[in-house]
């Protein structure tokens, strides 16, 4: 068993925390609802939302696509700037063993 000191008094810890375990299960059962809600809502016989969710998804395509080629710049301008980091200490490793 394990003991936390708080305020000069030790405390025993439970090897298994059950708080974040049933949080844990909340949060999975939570997602598996919503996700049954969605499937549920997009069927004909169901909410038939299918035609508004269709054009949500046609309407939101082009914004997603702007985030997305965004991301993509912020990532290609970091590889390149670790490259040239990369050659830069290999140049400086080079010339410590060449002055060695």
């Amino acid at each position: 068993m394990k003991y936390l000191k708080v305020d000069g008094d030790f405390h025993a810890i439970a090897p298994f925390d059950t708080f974040s375990y049933n949080r844990r299960m909340v949060t999975i059962l939570f997602g598996i609802a919503c996700i049954a809600f969605t499937v549920f809502a997009c069927l004909p016989m169901g909410l038939g939302w299918n035609h508004e969710i269709i054009l949500f998804l046609k309407g939101a395509a082009p914004v997603v696509a702007v985030f997305v080629g965004l991301i993509a710049i912020l990532i290609g301008i970091a590889d390149i700037r670790d490259r040239q980091e990369a050659k830069r200490e290999e140049i400086e490793n080079e010339k410590l063993k060449d002055e060695n």
